[in-house]
């Protein structure tokens, strides 16, 4: 995931490229016939989307963890 970053940082440092069709001095923000293999972004996208989705995933059962223990202190806290 790092290195998806890292890649776009290199490609657009300013972070103007893929946003805007010039940059604030009116310039064109990526090199002259710049062309993007949109079959090969989408690989990485979609590997990038399956990471965030390993972390959701992880993150949702320590947060149900997390849930369950608060309730079962707050049950000993009430009585």
């Amino acid at each position: 995931m790092i290195l998806v970053a890292e890649e776009y940082s290199e490609l657009d440092i300013n972070s103007f490229s893929y946003r805007y069709p010039i940059d604030i001095t009116g310039s064109y923000p990526t090199k002259k016939n710049q062309l993007v293999n949109i079959t090969s972004l989408t690989d990485c996208m979609e590997d990038l989307l399956d990471s965030i989705e390993a972390i959701n995933f992880g993150l949702n059962i320590e947060t149900d963890r997390v849930k369950e223990l608060f309730e079962i202190l707050s049950n000993f806290s009430d009585n």
